[in-house]
């Protein structure tokens, strides 16, 4: 599942297995809506093992890292 979405989405920055509600977060970065929306349309809904997606989008950000300190 991991290879697919690094090898079909060029969008993807970072891919977590998480605890909680979903299984899998997957971050993005975008142009606009219908850049976000292509993708999840064409392609993560297309997939079998998909149940359910749930779309957060950030409005701004304050700090971005890519390295621990």
């Amino acid at each position: 599942m991991f290879d697919a979405i690094d090898r079909h989405l060029p969008e993807v920055l970072e891919v977590h297995h998480v605890t909680g509600e979903g299984c899998i977060v997957v971050k993005l970065k975008v142009r606009d809506t219908d850049d976000l929306s292509r993708p999840m349309r064409e392609r993560i809904s297309a997939w079998s093992t998909v149940e359910g997606a749930r779309t957060t989008i950030v409005l701004s950000t304050e700090k971005e890292a890519a390295q621990l300190p």
